[in-house]
């Protein structure tokens, strides 16, 4: 069941990341707005989104003061640190 909600939750980042990637024409915009509507993704689910390298995004996020976390999420093949937020 967990990998079953995993696959949806991944969908649903995917989905959202380009949205908000569309729509902010930026990559530090598709992350901001799609952490602020609550939605985890992890760097891979990023990454095929467009946004090349997520990790640094969130540094500078960090940086300027957003409280982004990364969370462990065990699945059938290991664990994934999926980004999320508070504070958006």
């Amino acid at each position: 069941m967990k990998d079953k909600q995993h696959n949806m939750n991944s969908k649903t980042a995917i989905k959202q990341l380009v949205k908000n990637y569309k729509a902010t024409g930026t990559q530090k915009g598709a992350i901001v707005k799609t952490l602020a509507e609550g939605v985890e993704f992890s760097v891979a689910e990023a990454r095929q989104a467009g946004i090349a390298n997520p990790t640094a995004v969130v540094t500078q996020l960090r940086e300027e003061g957003y409280s982004i976390y990364s969370n462990p999420r065990k699945t059938s093949s290991g664990t994934v640190n999926r980004y999320r937020c508070n504070n958006i």
